[in-house]
């Protein structure tokens, strides 16, 4: 699987990873964008790094990050010949500031909407998530498979809440999901909650509104780990979340995107 952008894109997580780490040790602050939405100087501090850092790595590929979308002419879609590197530096902030481990750093390479290379590392947990298009998928050097005929009632299922879902459709969601016969989760780190499908470990991630930072390296990695994916939208890259996101075993799909349709009405 070894290739210059995935790479770099190893040693960029792993770095970032340790930076968040040692932030947290000094102390942090958390500064609230919406109702339980943070962001800390690590979010800022690694994305304005990984920002440099590609800018001199890679001066021809355009950046796209959370804490930055849209400030920017280098985030424009207009130009979608030029890849893109995609980057949540703290997905999970809630769980980090409040010393959980479920929390990631997320980056991926997109040429023309379709996503190439994805690393994801959750440091806490000592999980390095690897994937590149056609190259398959590793978790800390092993390779990664979904979960193959494991029967909705005995299937478990991640799920989140962006800011921008109403609480009642977020528990038509967990009513739909229970009514059907499958158990969930939530840990509040949609990247991760997504890359952990690929494992074999839960059977399915679903949610709606989710942005192009939460989903991107994460997406691929289950790809390439054998996992059914829905479409998510990348040649336009824009601070909006996008449409109701599965992420699953093969055999599940429809039931589950049946799940949000019928929560969305």
């Amino acid at each position: 699987m070894s290739d210059l952008y995935l790479e770099w894109a190893e040693k960029a997580v792993v770095h970032a990873g340790g930076m968040a780490q040692a932030i947290r040790r000094g102390g942090i602050t958390r500064q609230t964008k919406s109702h339980q939405d943070f962001v800390t100087e690590a979010d800022q501090q690694i994305e304005a790094a990984i920002r440099q850092e590609l800018a001199a790595a890679f001066p021809q590929d355009r950046f796209f990050g959370e804490e930055t979308a849209g400030d920017s002419p280098e985030v424009s879609p207009a130009d979608s010949t030029r890849a893109v590197w995609i980057l949540d530096p703290v997905d999970g902030t809630s769980n980090y500031a409040s010393g959980l481990d479920a929390w990631c750093i997320s980056l991926a390479r997109v040429e023309r909407g379709r996503v190439m290379t994805a690393a994801l590392y959750a440091p806490d947990r000592n999980e390095l998530y690897l994937a590149s298009k056609g190259g398959g998928a590793t978790l800390n050097g092993n390779t990664l498979s979904v979960s193959a005929a494991v029967a909705r009632e005995q299937a478990l299922v991640m799920t989140g809440r962006g800011a921008k879902l109403s609480v009642d459709r977020y528990l038509q969601v967990i009513r739909l999901l229970l009514e059907r016969g499958y158990e969930y989760r939530r840990y509040g780190s949609g990247a991760l909650g997504i890359a952990m499908v690929s494992t074999g470990a839960i059977q399915g991630y679903i949610e709606t509104g989710m942005y192009p930072w939460d989903i991107a390296a994460a997406h691929l990695i289950v790809q390439e780990a054998g996992g059914y994916c829905s479409p998510y939208p990348l040649e336009a890259l824009s601070g909006e979340p996008g449409p109701p996101l599965v992420v699953c075993q093969p055999g599940l799909e429809t039931d589950l995107m049946d799940i949000l349709v019928r929560a969305d009405r």
